[in-house]
């Protein structure tokens, strides 16, 4: 009911529609004004031509499977077809707008968990980071001690020969 472009959907012209619906194209630009001059919008193109969704499709699908009824007459159906299409539409809006506050909730306890695992590794790290620069002190005081008694042992020996 729109009159939004949605870049995901084929939009159809009204030679497709014909077919799709088993009409003569003369008949879909019918039902068409029929629809508009109940409320509905089609997308329209800068020329002013109408293309149409598949959503536009199965409301003149509706049109055609309810004006076949004997006590109603095609535009009381367009109304009722309209009618049917905004209730969709804005419970599309209700359920769209509840999806979009499920993934910002989705998304706000990722954050979070990505925070918390960030700030936890960055605990490791300098723990890590202190643990080797023990292990390097201890290493190099080690070695330190070692040259000494090295050389106390040469000297020693030297001494005595």
């Amino acid at each position: 009911m729109s009159g939004d472009i949605n870049l995901t959907q084929k939009i159809y012209n009204a030679g497709d529609v014909a077919k799709l619906l088993e009409v003569k194209d003369s008949t879909v630009r019918k039902y068409a004004q029929t629809l508009e001059k109940a409320g509905y919008q089609f997308y329209k193109n800068e020329h002013g031509y109408r293309g149409y969704y598949d959503k536009d499709v199965i409301a003149m699908r509706d049109l055609i499977k309810f004006s076949n009824h004997p006590d109603m007459t095609l535009e009381s159906v367009a109304k009722a077809v309209v009618s049917t299409n905004q209730v969709d539409t804005i419970q599309t809006a209700d359920t769209t707008t509840e999806v979009t506050q499920e993934m910002s909730k989705s998304y706000d306890s990722l954050l979070k968990e990505f925070q918390d695992f960030k700030d936890r590794q960055i605990q490791f790290n300098q723990l890590l980071i202190t643990k080797i620069e023990q292990r390097d002190t201890y290493i190099s005081e080690r070695l330190e001690k070692r040259d000494q008694t090295l050389l106390e042992s040469i000297r020693l020996k030297n001494k005595s020969n």
